[in-house]
């Protein structure tokens, strides 16, 4: 029998609707005697078994795997039909997978796996859990993981909102720096010492369309971590590309990435980006601004607004007459109208015409579930500038 977590009356519509996230707030039971990775069950004050997942102590007080439950009753058999379902999900995906061998397995809530990361860099996973609930459970993960997929290694990698330990390999051996193609282009990967995973995957897609619009143009790539865009333009054709991060591991990482393609037309400079936009006078027929997250937290929202404004300001500055202008956010909580009025009130400012050649998104192996919004969280847009 699993543990029962009561809902108050009225607050099981979001779970009926799909919801994954179940608040504390919503909850009618005493939580004083769970635990962070207590596999329950989510009752409506009837007494109706709404879904199943895991509680942790937190203001999202259950996460859900399974809903109206019917079959799997225990996590490593509910992990390993998800697991499998993902991987199939991976076989039909237009990915490339000839000439691409690094995607996200699971996705989260997406692959209804809430609060659970892994990517497959040439068939080694790296995994990142981002619940509390979750760690309990790691070694199910890892040996559900191990049985469906059949890795060469698993490295667990640690991050900020859940204090995880340190990066390490759990699984087979690896070498610390992964070599992995995405469309035919060959990457350096660092998972234990890079951001995130050590690539972004999700913007295997963009970087593809990016590559399309650079034949003997100038670029300009900001925020540009290992690379990614960089490469993707040099492939394209560009004349000259120049690379700003303010990481010094980023920089060489992203140095060590072009080396591969043996081009003479790239500069890398370790600055950071509002500084280095301040005081070049250089304009560009293509730029990049693909930052951080300004905004982790709805309190942090209005904030993140006005510093993308201030970004985009910045860097539209830099895009030469009739030029290009690929930009991004990927703060969740900032939405992608909000995000577009940011863009649009700093050409305003500016006094530059645009229009919209393209909307980006994160690439088809990050699914997002029709029912977590939250899900949604990469937007992005091509202009074209009038002048």
């Amino acid at each position: 029998m699993l543990k029962a977590i009561e809902l108050k009356p009225g607050k099981e519509a979001p779970i009926l609707r799909r919801h994954p996230w179940v608040f504390s707030g919503a909850i009618k039971s005493p939580l004083s005697g769970f635990k962070n990775g207590d596999f329950v069950e989510v009752i409506s004050h009837k007494k109706e078994v709404l879904a199943r997942g895991y509680f942790q102590e937190s203001s999202i007080a259950v996460r859900i795997l399974q809903f109206a439950p019917q079959g799997p009753t225990s996590l490593r058999a509910l992990f390993q039909e998800k697991f499998r379902n993902a991987v199939q999900l991976r076989k039909v995906l237009p990915i490339d997978h000839t000439n691409t061998n690094a995607f996200r397995l699971i996705h989260g809530e997406g692959d209804e796996c809430s609060g659970l990361i892994v990517d497959s860099f040439n068939n080694v996973l790296v995994v990142q859990i981002h619940s509390a609930g979750l760690l309990p459970h790691i070694d199910i993960i890892i040996d559900c993981l191990r049985e469906v997929v059949q890795p060469d290694a698993i490295i667990m990698k640690s991050n900020t909102t859940v204090k995880d330990g340190t990066n390490e390999v759990v699984y087979g051996s690896t070498e610390p720096e992964i070599m992995i193609q995405e469309h035919g282009m060959q990457f350096y990967v660092s998972p234990l010492e890079g951001q995130k995973t050590g690539f972004f995957i999700d913007q295997r897609d963009s970087r593809a369309f990016i590559s399309q619009l650079t034949k003997d143009k100038t670029v300009l790539n900001l925020f540009s971590y290992s690379g990614g865009f960089s490469i993707a333009a040099l492939r394209g054709g560009a004349c000259a590309v120049t690379s700003v991060d303010s990481s010094t591991h980023a920089i060489t990482f992203c140095e060590k990435n072009v080396s591969l393609l043996g081009s003479s037309n790239h500069t890398a400079i370790d600055a950071d980006v509002f500084d280095y936009l301040k005081d070049t006078s250089s304009q560009f027929d293509l730029v990049i601004c693909d930052p951080p997250a300004f905004a982790k937290h709805i309190s942090a929202e209005k904030a993140a607004l006005k510093g993308y404004a201030r970004l985009n300001k910045a860097a539209l500055e830099k895009v030469a007459p009739r030029g290009l202008f690929a930009t991004f956010s990927c703060s969740q909580v900032v939405s992608t109208a909000s995000f577009e009025s940011a863009v649009t009130s700093a050409c305003i400012e500016l006094g530059r015409p645009a229009r919209i050649i393209h909307r980006f998104t994160q690439s088809c192996c990050h699914p997002e579930s029709l029912f977590h919004p939250e899900g949604r969280y990469l937007k992005g847009l091509l202009l074209q500038l009038d002048y």
